[in-house]
């Protein structure tokens, strides 16, 4: 019995300890106390017990059958404890895991620049974030609206009423994230704070797996994003306005397909395609367009270009012929550099391209003229020389008939006739020569080309042959010159004689003559003529043309394409128009017909 009782002792003091100990893994120490405190009280009630029993008479029956209850009731108790006690340690376990789960979270929470609130099934706001908190007093709104306890929902309503569009588009939204008609909402909207335009983002999602219900609204402010995407739209549309207006033509060749990525507007001016149809063409639909004398080098720098490390022997910039639309032929100066992408591999081409025909034009014309200087200084020497020689032979040969006046010898005076005549024709060659060098003796004093220009042609009508049609268009105003009647005469001669010449069965020719008056410098005469009134005389032809190579050729000396031509009548002109201050120039094409203009400045003095 005694055993008995000192166990339910120990038991029940067992159990106690447990009880304290649960106090501690709870936090709820009220409850366990109390029950710890009653298996105190069992237990020094078995302490009394037991004492009795051991010095007084043993026990009756019934006290034995009291005590083997407290026994097991104690047993219970510990062994119920010992249960219970693991159970609640996880417990404990897992709300501090989730405390410190939360207490992550609103750190999180509480560093993001966005301002984040969590509104219940209602949309009342549950927690928010100290972001949320510091817009609302910077923007002076209504702190408690925007607080927790408060409803979000019909803060938006009261924006609404009060004219705010914004607040009713966001009432909305929250509505239809919080019945499911929508997984996210998202509104973009500007505010104002301190007079300063702000943009922010508002964001409304469900939160997954919450339940009950928990929505996420976040504000976020993306007027650095807003205006940095502003900023690059603004350098944008600077380059494209750039581009538009440039008149290089800027591209960009793709390597790996053989194609063009871009044109700029320029293409429809500088090749008359449009930009669709420059960017269909492929790399191969390029070539086809470049002169075939140019295409092959061209193509071969590309080839060298695109090898990965480039030839350094290629060149970045390419001079090429490139067919317009119209079929004409014009220049082109194109530089281009190489782009890689990331991974540093050779993908592009990018570059300009510009229009130099008219500066190939200047310095064709350029060293035209100064081989045209050359020659006519080296012409201007012989012809003095040749002229003075041909004066001593002339001279002689006049002595010698002379001497032999009275000889019968016809063939002795006729050997002199024929070299009085072939000096005399040697002497006009010299005189032309002479016309083409600018150094014979002129008489400058002024006409009117008009009726030089009818008189010449009066005389040369013998010239016309076959069925081929004169047409003169001569103003009736007079075009008065300070020149040498009989140069200008030759003038017209000589570019009436050209046009006969070039018309081999049946064709027209046209000579016209007006005043014109030239606001700049020709940029198309050479040299460049000054301002002013000037004469043009215009003899065209429906002959046979030339090609480029003849036309660039057409006023150097002894350059002809006739079989029993000298190649002085053209050069003779244009020395003879240079010596007047005027300016001669040729357009024509193979199986064309050819036009010669002539512009000589007109003078308001009278005619003598």
């Amino acid at each position: 019995m005694a055993l008995l009782i000192g166990s339910s002792i120990l038991l029940q003091l067992i159990a106690m300890g447990f009880a304290a100990h649960l106090g501690r893994v709870t936090r709820r120490y009220g409850p366990w106390l109390a029950i710890a405190a009653a298996l105190a009280l069992m237990a020094v009630r078995r302490t009394i017990t037991l004492e009795r029993m051991l010095s007084a008479a043993p026990l009756q029956a019934p006290d034995l059958m009291v005590e083997i209850l407290a026994f097991l009731i104690s047993l219970l108790a510990v062994l119920g404890l010992a249960r219970v006690a693991p159970i609640f340690r996880s417990l404990r376990q897992l709300a501090e895991t989730q405390h410190a789960s939360q207490q992550l979270v609103q750190s999180i929470l509480d560093g993001l620049s966005a301002h984040i609130a969590l509104l219940d099934n209602r949309g009342t706001i549950i927690t928010v974030n100290p972001a949320w908190r510091r817009f609302a007093e910077a923007s002076g709104l209504c702190i408690p609206r925007h607080s927790v306890g408060q409803n979000y929902v019909e803060t938006c309503d009261r924006a609404a009423a009060a004219g705010i569009e914004e607040g009713a588009a966001m009432a909305e939204g929250i509505r239809s994230v919080l019945n499911g008609a929508c997984a996210e909402f998202t509104l973009e909207y500007p505010c104002e704070r301190d007079g300063e335009p702000l943009w922010f983002v508002a964001r409304v999602t469900r939160a997954s797996g919450a339940e009950p219900i928990r929505i996420v609204v976040t504000h976020e402010d993306v007027t650095a994003l807003k205006r940095a995407a502003q900023a690059l739209s603004d350098s944008q549309a600077r380059n494209q306005e750039i581009l538009d207006n440039s008149l290089d033509l800027a591209h960009r060749l793709n390597l790996v397909t053989e194609t063009f990525d871009y044109f700029s507007p320029s293409v429809t001016r500088m090749t008359g395609l449009s930009v669709v149809e420059a960017l269909s063409l492929t790399l191969d639909g390029f070539l086809a367009l470049i002169h075939p004398e140019d295409a092959p080098v061209y193509a071969a720098n590309i080839a060298r270009r695109s090898c990965d490390p480039p030839d350094p022997g290629a060149g970045n910039v390419m001079e090429y012929r490139f067919r317009h639309a119209s079929g004409e032929y014009r220049w082109f100066a194109e530089h281009s550099n190489p782009v890689r992408d990331r991974q540093g591999r050779l993908v592009a081409l990018v570059g300009t391209i510009r229009d130099v025909t008219d500066r190939k034009r200047g310095e064709e014309a350029i060293l035209g003229a100064a081989r045209m200087e050359a020659t006519a200084t080296l012409a201007g020497g012989i012809a003095h020389e040749f002229n003075n020689l041909m004066v001593g032979v002339l001279g002689n040969a006049e002595l010698l008939r002379s001497d032999f006046v009275e000889d019968s010898d016809s063939e002795t005076s006729e050997m002199l006739t024929d070299i009085s005549e072939s000096a005399r024709r040697a002497g006009q060659l010299a005189c032309q020569m002479l016309a083409f060098a600018r150094g014979g003796k002129f008489e400058h004093k002024v006409c009117d080309l008009a009726d030089i220009v009818r008189q010449t042609l009066t005389l040369r009508e013998s010239l016309v042959r076959g069925e081929v049609t004169v047409t003169t268009e001569i103003a009736d105003t007079r075009c008065l010159i300070l020149g040498d009647p009989g140069q200008l005469s030759q003038v017209v001669v000589s570019l009436f004689t050209n046009a006969v010449e070039a018309i081999s069965e049946s064709g027209e020719i046209g000579l016209g003559l007006t005043v014109v008056k030239l606001e700049g410098a020709g940029a198309t005469d050479s040299p460049p003529l000054p301002p002013g009134s000037y004469a043009k005389l215009t003899v065209c032809d429906t002959g046979c043309g030339m090609t480029p190579e003849v036309r660039r050729r057409a006023f150097e000396p002894f350059f002809t394409t006739k079989f029993q031509g000298r190649g002085l009548g053209l050069a003779a002109v244009y020395g003879i128009v240079r010596s007047h201050n005027g300016s001669i120039s040729v357009r024509s094409g193979l199986g064309q017909g050819s036009e010669f203009e002539v512009l000589l400045p007109v003078t308001a003095e009278a005619p003598e």
